[in-house]
């Protein structure tokens, strides 16, 4: 009798979690389609470096000049030596 009681407690706990893991799982997923991110737009560009027409990617980026400089550098940096 002792055994079936804890079961039926077992089973009834066990099915009063799962619609909160669904409720929480479908709220994750709904705000996370509802977030907005920083949209990026690449196009395709041709430039003049040293007397060569060289083709490239390029990227408008939104944010003060010197954040964008200030961000920049840094990612720079851990690519090599930055000269200034």
């Amino acid at each position: 009798m002792k055994r079936h009681y804890i079961r039926i407690l077992t089973l009834l706990y066990v099915n009063m979690l799962l619609p909160k893991k669904v409720i929480i799982l479908f709220i994750c997923v709904v705000s996370s389609l509802l977030a907005h991110a920083q949209s990026v737009k690449v196009r395709k560009e041709s430039s003049r470096i040293k007397g060569e027409n060289v083709e490239g990617y390029a990227t408008d980026l939104e944010g003060k000049p010197q954040d964008v400089t200030t961000s920049f550098v840094k990612y720079l940096r851990s690519l090599g030596k930055v000269r200034q």
